[in-house]
């Protein structure tokens, strides 16, 4: 069955919030969020590799992500937040 493109994105947002949840839990014992990040997403039964590129500067957050095997890279998050 073929998806609407913005319900697939919407889909594939929630995936990477799902991956980047897992991400926080497993630097909460690492010294820093800062840096890249790389991963598998099982998207529909196919593993897609990203990576995530998180980066604090002046007590700001800020972070993008590349899909490689769809040719994306450095899409901009709209905001990126780290607590505790």
């Amino acid at each position: 069955m073929k998806y609407p493109y913005s319900t697939k994105m919407k889909k594939t947002a929630l995936l990477i919030g799902l991956f980047l949840l897992g991400m926080v839990s497993y630097s909460s014992a690492q010294d820093s969020f800062d840096g890249h990040w790389k991963g598998d997403l099982s998207i529909q039964g196919q593993s897609i590799g990203v990576v995530f590129h998180f980066s604090l500067k002046e007590e700001r957050w800020t972070g993008s992500w590349d899909m490689p095997l769809q040719a994306a890279y450095g899409i901009p998050f709209d905001s990126v937040s780290v607590e505790g």
